[in-house]
């Protein structure tokens, strides 16, 4: 979510909202009295909202009017508040007070986790490697990853020896893959530099037994390479790096272990290998420097591949009137080669990025090479072309074209009923009635089928045939209940506005499950779970439970995640097992892996023909966590809460430490720089990046930023949406500063990848 940076400096009144309603911080409600046997409670409220002033003062106060024996645990809690607050100094009085007063194990193995933690934070190694050693006398479910923890602890320290210790007794086992090869190449690493190279050999060729990955296992191939260099074993060096360069030429390992073979002056390869090489290490101004010395006087073989692989990179350098003549090269003289399709493709793409039309050399090649592989996606991306132009009417013509002479290819279905779309565009809806029509003669699928429906039911409302509209739109329903179309014709047969009502809607409770409502899903389960033998699993003893337990209470919440993830997947296919796991889950607010077992165990029931989830089930997927702070803020902008939840949903399963690839952040997934832009608005100069991860904060700002693009786009909530997802710039681009006029048509011809899916 980019800031909307064209925006960033025009006045609130030019941008369609009232200043006073945007400028300044929103109100907090008046606190009412808690009684003191409550505080606890309403302190963990507290903590889990984000809220962590207020969670340190009640806890404080409970703990001042609690015994004795009961202050440890209270002591805890206020000393997680105090180190999510960034007070790792405070907590760690607490924490030390815990150890040394309390005669619970737990108590105090909870409390030296915890200690451990808030010394790393202050970078105080040896009292975090004390703390975590202490910590492991009396818990073990954390092991692997606790001497992870001091494994590091040591390598900051450059205490190798130590670090190779610790990491030689991780137990893998209960570790993700990648978590697994990250041990070993941090273990591999320590041994070289404690110039232990067989010990290191054998680190790495432990990481091969089960990497699949091709590119990954280059790496480690490349690195041991190193290895076996720095151990002066060079021509076992030289031989594996070669062996690199021959079986993944076009992995970033390759480019290394080219250099390192130029180091030692050992390199036996092409130039036109080399070329191939550094192209694909992004290197591209090297590999036009080789390719075109070798373009001057390579062998006959090698000119096309030679000319192809230059006009990759200087399209990679925004030459593009070069890249053309490159690509006419192997097209005009070498136009048998296999890589002549490849080189039509990258001239017609170099076109477009170079503002002209690529239609006429997709055509061209259609013409030349009909019986070509690609031929047939020649076509689709002629018509895809057009079509973003709104050229309906010749994208039409190529998508039938497409469809008709090669109706077993790929783009055969689609491209059917994108020519019916095209007709819908123009106005013929007779000419789309007819080709979905047709379309639904054939194999679509549940969905497949809704969707030609839906468009059906379209197309017979815009010709006032409201009778066959509804008709259509019920067999879409029935078609595929729970995809989109068929979700999207049920609001058209009701008339669902897109448009999001100016009055409030009613206030919704946070709702949480009974025992009885637990037993309730168990029994519709019980009523078709075939499965002969369970794999119940035994949360008090299963290694993963325990270690996702473990993890949690330390505050590893990533890590804790991880290892539910993988018991998820252990289970995946026992519904039983997984509503237990769905519960422990649920118990510890950990929703990515309570909505994950509830949306599986509802697929499962659904694939062996249960009757319709049980209510709870549904809420158990689609919980309302964070209801009561979504409803004191979305109030004043008349903000639906049931929309802004599903927003929560999908940005990040209600996990308020969930960071994106993006560097999103939070429940709400704003991005660092869009935060600051929101927290200059509301007028929040103390803001940091770290507040993202705190609900009130991230609830408060994603409303703020999801009811500004509502006043933008006039209320238009799908508009919004895409606006929340690909950025408001960018949704203007795609809208050209106007109001959608057909959302249907827009979802389906303007939307396109991650905002598509989203809406």
């Amino acid at each position: 979510h980019p800031p909307p940076t064209a925006m960033a400096t025009t006045a609130p009144e030019a941008q369609g909202m009232a200043s006073t309603e945007r400028s300044s911080t929103l109100p907090s409600p008046p606190t009412p009295t808690i009684a003191p046997a409550m505080r606890p409670q309403v302190a963990q409220q507290a903590l889990d909202d984000g809220d962590y002033s207020r969670a340190i003062a009640l806890w404080s106060a409970a703990i001042e009017e609690t015994s004795p024996s009961q202050r440890p645990a209270l002591q805890i809690s206020l000393a997680r508040a105090h180190v999510r607050a960034g007070q790792p100094h405070e907590a760690i009085k607490l924490l030390a007070l815990v150890i040394d007063k309390s005669d619970s194990p737990e108590d105090q193995a909870e409390a030296l986790g915890l200690l451990a933690g808030a010394y790393e934070t202050l970078g105080e190694w040896p009292a975090a490697i004390s703390a975590f050693e202490r910590y492991l006398e009396l818990a073990t479910g954390a092991e692997s990853y606790v001497r992870w923890h001091i494994a590091q602890a040591y390598l900051v320290q450059q205490e190798d020896d130590k670090a190779a210790q610790q990491l030689g007794k991780i137990d893998l086992s209960i570790l993700p893959t990648a978590m697994q090869a990250e041990v070993l190449e941090e273990l591999a690493s320590t041994y070289r530099r404690l110039e232990d190279y067989d010990l290191a050999l054998e680190t790495y060729e432990r990481i091969l037994d089960f990497s699949r990955f091709a590119s990954y296992r280059a790496l480690v191939m490349e690195k041991q390479a190193e290895t076996l260099r720095e151990a002066e074993r060079d021509d076992e060096a030289i031989a594996l790096f070669q062996r690199v360069i021959d079986e993944q030429p076009s992995s970033y390992a390759a480019y290394l272990a080219l250099l390192a073979l130029d180091e030692m002056e050992a390199a036996k390869i092409t130039d036109l290998k080399r070329g191939e090489i550094l192209y694909a290490a992004r290197q591209y101004a090297g590999a036009l420097d080789v390719l075109e010395h070798h373009a001057v006087a390579c062998p006959p073989d090698e000119v096309a591949e030679t000319h192809y692989y230059m006009g990759l990179a200087y399209e990679k350098l925004d030459r593009y009137g070069e890249a053309f003549q490159a690509y006419n090269v192997l097209i005009e003289k070498h136009p048998q080669d296999p890589l002549v399709g490849d080189a039509w493709m990258a001239k017609a793409r170099a076109a477009a990025a170079y503002g002209g039309d690529p239609v006429g050399l997709y055509h061209e090649f259609w013409l030349r090479y009909p019986d070509h592989a690609r031929a047939p996606e020649a076509l689709w991306l002629a018509a895809k072309s057009l079509e973003r132009r709104e050229d309906w009417k010749r994208a039409a013509s190529y998508y039938q074209q497409l469809h008709t002479d090669y109706p077993e290819n790929e783009y055969a279905v689609e491209a059917r009923l994108r020519e019916g779309l095209a007709a819908y565009a123009l106005g013929d809806m007779t000419g789309a009635q007819q080709t979905w029509a047709s379309a639904l003669q054939g194999d679509l699928g549940d969905k497949g089928r809704a969707r030609t429906l839906t468009w059906l039911g379209l197309a017979a409302r815009t010709t006032g045939d409201e009778q066959a509209a509804r008709d259509y739109w019920e067999k879409a329903m029935a078609a595929s209940p729970w995809s989109y179309y068929s979700l999207r014709a049920h609001d058209l047969d009701a008339g669902v506005s897109l448009k999001l009502p100016a009055e409030r809607t009613a206030m919704l409770p946070e709702q949480s499950l009974t025992e009885q409502d637990w037993q309730g899903i168990a029994d519709w389960i019980d009523g078709w779970n075939t499965l002969t033998e369970t794999a119940a699993i035994d949360l008090a003893t299963d290694p993963l439970a325990i270690a996702g337990a473990a993890l949690w209470r330390l505050d590893w919440h990533e890590e804790s995640l991880t290892t539910y993830r993988l018991l998820r997947n252990q289970v995946k296919e026992d519904p039983s097992a997984l509503l237990s796991l769905a519960r422990l889950s649920d118990d510890l607010k950990l929703h990515p892996i309570s909505i994950s077992c509830a949306a599986r165990i509802i697929a499962l029931g659904h694939e062996l023909g249960a009757a319709e989830p049980p209510p709870k089930l549904l809420t158990l997927a689609y919980p309302t966590t964070y209801v009561h702070l979504i409803e004191a803020e979305a109030a004043p902008y008349a903000l639906d809460t049931l929309l802004f939840l599903a927003l929560i949903r999908q940005e990040s399963r209600f996990d308020p430490w969930a960071t994106s690839y993006a560097g999103a952040m939070g429940l709400t997934q704003v991005m660092p720089d869009t935060g600051d832009w929101i927290a200059s608005h509301l007028d929040q100069a103390s803001h940091r990046d770290e507040d993202l991860t705190r609900p009130v904060v991230s609830v408060r700002f994603g409303v703020w930023y999801l009811s500004w693009l509502l006043d933008r786009y006039d209320r238009d909530w799908i508009a919004a949406l895409g606006g929340y997802n690909a950025g408001q710039g960018t949704m203007d681009h795609w809208t050209q500063g106007a109001p959608i006029a057909d959302h249907d048509l827009f979802f389906e011809a303007t939307l396109v990848g991650q905002a598509k899916d989203y809406v």
